[in-house]
C-alpha cells in the first residue's frame, strides 16, 4: 500500500527584507494515472539579484518546472528533473540578456518527487533537502556556495559555519549560467514515519541538524514548520525563510482506481507574470535564432517603431529597481517569500497558516501572507474529478478525494454577527457527492413510488406559485418548463428521504463546503474571489426563478449551482458555536438542535451569501416555512 503524506508550506520574509523572492510550490495529482507515472513534485525556489527580479526568476522557474514535468512522463524521472531545470535556467539567463535596464537575475531550486514510496530529489544553488529518520535529520543535498564546499573540504564545522564571518556566495544557480548542473539524488527509500524538508538558506543560516531534530522531531508538520519559522525569526530573521514539511504515514491510499485524464494548466510567461501586488514585469523581445533580411526603407522603420514601443512600455510597466550588476559568482540570496498552501494533497494536506512571530526584541511581526496555488498554475483549461453513474435516481456522481481544508469564513472580515467562525482546518475521508441539485423529474419520480410522507413528516410542499410538481389523480408530475430545474419546496425529512431511497445520504456540512470549495484555499466563492456574475451563480439580479441546473459554471471539481439557484439541505443540526469545538476529523454535527443547515444561497437572496462558508437555519419540517420555494438538495455517498 503506497504511503501518504501530509504536507504543511510555510513561508515568511522574516525580520530584516522588506521584498520578498522565495517562490514555494507542491502539487499532487488528482489523475491516479499522472501520479503512477510522475508522483509528487515539491519545490522551493529562492530568488537571487536583491531588488533584481530575484521574485520573477523563483516564480517562473518553479511554475515552469511543475508544470513541464506533468505534460512529459514519457522521460523518467531523473532526466526530466535534470532537463526541466537547465531550459528554466537558461530562460532566465536568456531573459536577463535581453532586458533593457535589467541586470542579471537568478534563482536557487531545490525540488523533490515522491512516487511508490521512493524520493528523488534535485538542487541547484544553497536550498536544501533533508530527511528525518528515527530520530536522525541528514541532509541530502550539498550546498552549491562558498560555506558549503568549505564544510565539504572540512574548513568548517557545521557549528563553525553558523558564526563564521565569511560570507556566503551560491556557486550555482538558474540564471546565473547556462546549461547548469543539476545534482540528483535517486531512488532513496522511504518508510511510514519519515519527514522530508525542504528549505531555503533563510532557515539554514541559523540551524545545524542537531537544531533541526530540536525543532521537528515528534510534531506534526503544521506545528514543526511553525516552529521553525519562528526560529529563524527569533535568531535574528536576516533573511526570508521558506520550509515545505512532509511526513510519510501508512494509511490506505485514498486514490480512485480511475480517473478521467486532466489537462495541465498553463504557466505565467514573461509578458503576463506578476511580479507584486499591481506589477508587471516589462515585456521583452526573444531571439528567434534565424537572420531576417529587411528590405526597404519601411521595414527598417517598423522595425524601429516597434522597438521605441517596446522600451517606452518596459519603462512604464517596470517596478523601479536597483540596477547594480553583480558578478555570477557573488550573487547574495536575497528572498521573496510566496506562502504557497495546496490542500489537495493525495492523503492530508495541512495548509499551515502562520501565527506572529516574536522579533528578537520580542515585538510581533505580521504573520506570513497566504497564497493558493492549485496545480499550482492559476490558469485552468478543464475541471472536474473522477465521475460514475448513480445506482438509482439518474444522477452523476463526483468523487471527492480524502483530505484537509480550512472550513469557515476567513479570521481577517470576521465579524460577529456571523457564525462561521472561527476559520479551522478539517480533515475529511474520501465521499462521493451529486453534481447537481436534485431535479424536479428526479423528485417526481420518488414521489410517485412512496408519496410525499416519511415517518411522519410531510416532504413536499406544492403550495404557492413556485411549486413545479403538481399532484394530479392521485400521481406526481412535473410542469413541463421545469424538469431539468432544481427540486424546490422540500423539507429537510423530504431530502433525507430521497436521499436514502437512492442509497445516498445528505452530506454533512463540512463535506457540503469541501466541495463547493473545490481545490480552492483561502478563496470566498466556489470560482476564487471575484464577485459572482450571472454566468457562475443564480442570485438576486439574474432570473427571477430557479434555472436548469446546469445554466452556471461548474467549480473546479466539476460541480454545478454550488452557489445559488436553491439552497441546500445538510445533514448537520445547526449550532452557532459549533466551529469553536468541532471535531477535526470528518465532523458530523451537533447531536441535537432545532432546526437544520441550509447553504449555498439562493436566485432570491444577495450575492455575499452565494460564499462557500456562508451558512443558515432552518426548521426541519418545512410546513409555515416562509422560504421553503428556496430549498432543495443534493445527495452525498460514502467511498469504500
Amino acid at each position: 500500500m503506497a504511503l501518504q503524506t501530509i504536507v504543511s508550506a510555510l513561508t515568511h520574509p522574516g525580520q530584516k527584507r522588506s521584498h520578498n523572492q522565495d517562490f514555494v510550490a507542491h502539487f499532487e495529482p488528482d489523475n491516479f494515472e499522472d501520479y503512477q507515472v510522475s508522483g509528487s513534485l515539491y519545490i522551493v525556489a529562492d530568488g537571487v539579484g536583491g531588488e533584481s527580479q530575484g521574485d520573477v526568476a523563483s516564480r517562473y522557474a518553479a511554475q515552469k518546472v511543475m508544470y513541464e514535468y506533468f505534460r512529459q512522463p514519457q522521460i523518467d524521472i531523473n532526466n526530466r528533473l535534470t532537463q526541466l531545470i537547465r531550459q528554466a535556467g537558461n530562460e532566465i539567463h536568456h531573459y536577463a540578456e535581453e532586458g533593457i535596464n535589467y541586470r542579471r537575475i537568478a534563482t536557487t531550486m531545490v525540488a523533490a518527487v515522491i512516487k511508490d514510496d521512493f524520493l528523488t530529489v534535485a538542487n541547484v544553488g544553497d536550498s536544501r533537502a533533508y530527511l528525518i529518520r528515527d530520530g536522525a535529520v541528514k541532509q541530502i543535498t550539498k550546498d552549491h556556495s562558498l560555506l558549503g564546499e568549505k564544510i565539504r573540504s572540512g574548513a568548517l564545522t557545521e557549528e563553525e559555519a553558523l558564526t563564521t564571518k565569511v560570507k556566503n556566495r551560491i556557486t550555482r544557480s538558474l540564471g546565473g549560467e547556462t546549461n547548469v548542473r543539476v545534482d540528483i539524488f535517486q531512488n532513496i527509500p522511504l518508510q511510514a514515519g519519515d519527514q522530508i524538508l525542504l528549505c531555503s538558506d533563510g532557515l539554514t543560516q541559523y540551524t545545524t541538524s542537531q537544531i533541526l531534530a530540536q525543532l521537528i522531531l515528534g510534531k506534526r508538520p503544521k506545528e514543526a514548520s511553525q516552529g521553525l519559522i519562528d526560529y529563524a525569526n527569533q535568531q535574528g530573521g536576516s533573511d526570508n525563510i521558506s520550509v515545505i514539511l512532509i511526513e510519510l504515514t501508512d494509511s490506505p491510499s485514498e486514490y480512485p482506481t480511475q480517473i478521467p485524464q486532466r489537462e495541465i494548466p498553463v504557466p505565467d510567461d514573461w509578458d503576463t507574470m506578476s511580479t507584486s501586488p499591481g506589477g508587471k514585469i516589462g515585456r521583452v523581445f526573444k531571439k528567434t535564432g534565424s537572420v531576417w533580411v529587411l528590405t526597404g526603407i519601411i521595414g527598417l522603420l517598423g522595425l524601429i517603431i516597434i522597438a521605441l514601443a517596446s522600451f517606452v512600455f518596459l519603462k512604464l510597466t517596470s517596478p523601479k529597481v536597483d540596477r547594480e550588476t553583480p558578478t555570477a559568482s557573488a550573487w547574495e540570496v536575497d528572498s521573496q517569500i510566496r506562502e504557497t498552501i495546496d490542500a489537495t494533497t493525495p492523503g492530508v494536506s495541512e495548509s499551515a497558516t502562520p501565527a506572529a512571530t516574536p522579533t528578537v526584541e520580542g515585538e510581533s511581526q505580521p504573520p506570513a501572507t497566504v497564497e493558493t496555488i492549485s496545480a499550482p498554475i492559476a490558469k485552468q483549461t478543464e475541471v472536474g474529478n473522477r465521475t460514475k453513474p448513480s445506482d438509482k435516481g439518474q444522477m452523476t456522481l463526483v468523487f471527492i478525494r480524502a483530505g484537509a481544508f480550512w472550513m469557515g469564513r476567513d479570521q481577517v472580515i470576521l465579524e460577529e454577527e456571523f457564525d462561521e467562525q472561527p476559520s479551522h482546518q478539517i480533515v475529511l475521508d474520501s465521499f462521493w457527492i451529486d453534481q447537481t441539485e436534485v431535479t424536479n423529474t428526479m423528485y417526481a419520480e420518488y414521489l410517485n413510488e412512496r408519496g410525499n410522507e416519511f415517518e411522519g413528516h410531510w416532504l413536499y410542499s406544492n403550495n404557492g406559485k413556485f411549486a413545479r410538481i403538481d399532484e394530479l389523480d392521485g400521481g406526481w408530475a412535473v410542469q413541463p418548463d421545469f424538469v431539468d430545474h432544481p427540486v424546490n419546496g422540500v423539507s429537510w425529512f423530504g431530502a433525507k428521504a430521497y436521499c436514502e431511497w437512492v442509497g445516498r445520504r445528505l452530506p454533512t456540512e463540512a463535506e457540503w463546503e469541501k466541495a463547493a470549495r473545490g481545490r480552492l484555499t483561502g478563496k470566498v466563492y466556489p470560482w476564487g474571489n471575484e464577485d459572482p456574475t450571472c454566468t457562475n451563480a443564480q442570485f438576486a439580479g439574474c432570473v427571477n426563478n430557479t434555472v436548469p441546473v446546469k445554466s452556471t459554471n461548474p467549480n473546479d471539481y466539476g460541480l454545478y449551482g454550488m452557489a445559488g439557484n436553491v439552497w441546500e439541505w445538510v445533514n448537520d443540526w445547526h449550532d452557532k458555536d459549533y466551529y469553536t469545538n468541532s471535531p477535526e476529523k470528518n465532523p458530523p454535527g451537533p447531536i441535537d438542535g432545532d432546526k437544520r443547515v441550509i447553504r449555498g444561497g439562493s436566485w432570491k437572496h444577495i450575492k455575499e451569501l452565494m460564499a462557500t462558508y456562508t451558512r443558515e437555519e432552518a426548521l426541519p419540517n418545512g410546513k409555515g416555512v416562509e422560504f421553503i420555494y428556496l430549498y432543495g438538495f443534493r445527495c452525498a455517498q460514502d467511498a469504500p
